[in-house]
């Protein structure tokens, strides 16, 4: 396969160069790869000798895959080669192979391409508690809290950054909603999503019920629930699961476990 079919051309000087400086010897790279599976950016991580090079560990995790050159010319993976490709496959790394001149490269491990983050608004889910959202016009002795727009934007914000949050706040903040409705528009931004809650908060469990009901609803009506929006993500608690057919049997009186 032709290089440039895997790497964009700034790579591919870059290896001849790294190559070259190697005295044509074998060289062991981690590489980035964009969406569309072109690796855009990479790092030399070892340097071996004409038929072998060191797998550096430490530069492979900050990789989508791991490349390294044949001096002879020869693509085919050697039994050491699978032994590598076995492992990174375990890792959800690609594995490739190149000549020395980096114009074809032999795949021997497809990687996994990086998805696209969208992410959180962090006012568009605190909206979703003022005085002049959804919950609001519904319900007429609503009562803005401050306490709890401010908590549900931090946890939009480690949503956003994929970190682990740990939040205090007192009794009557509205904790449960504030960090329901972030959890409920990252499910609506990627199906993939579960959120579990542990059985023993059955309260929280109807919190949760409730929530789901009223975001898919506001996401386009009963036709959303219908075609599923959130494309298999749901909600796991109390040894079942809450999805759009559970809600929607909730709805008809045919599920008395979520009311």
């Amino acid at each position: 396969m032709e290089a440039l079919k895997r790497f964009s051309q700034n790579v591919i000087d870059t290896m001849r160069s790294d190559i070259k400086d190697a005295d044509g010897n074998e060289v062991f790279w981690a590489g980035k790869i964009d969406l569309e599976g072109i690796v855009v950016s990479l790092q030399a991580g070892s340097r071996g000798n004409e038929n072998s090079v060191v797998v550096n560990k430490n530069a492979a995790k900050e990789g989508n895959v791991i490349i390294h050159n044949h001096p002879s010319g020869n693509l085919s993976p050697s039994e050491a080669d699978q032994n590598i490709a076995y492992n990174a496959s375990d890792s959800s790394l690609g594995f490739y192979i190149v000549d020395n001149d980096v114009s074809r490269v032999y795949v021997v491990v497809e990687p996994v391409k990086p998805k696209k983050i969208e992410l959180l608004n962090e006012d568009e889910t605190a909206f979703f508690l003022s005085c002049q959202g959804p919950f609001a016009k519904s319900y007429g002795n609503y009562e803005e809290r401050p306490a709890q727009i401010s908590l549900s934007k931090e946890i939009a914000s480690s949503f956003n950054k994929e970190k682990i949050g740990v939040f205090e706040a007192g009794t009557g903040v509205g904790k449960s909603f504030a960090y329901l409705i972030p959890a409920v528009y990252v499910m609506a931004l990627d199906g993939a999503v579960n959120i579990f809650i542990p059985p023993s908060l059955l309260q929280l469990q109807r919190t949760a019920a409730c929530v789901l009901t009223i975001a898919l609803l506001i996401y386009g009506g009963r036709e959303n629930l219908l075609r599923d929006p959130f494309g298999g993500g749901h909600l796991e608690m109390n040894e079942a699961i809450l999805c759009t057919t559970n809600i929607l049997r909730d709805n008809q009186g045919q599920n008395d476990k979520w009311t």
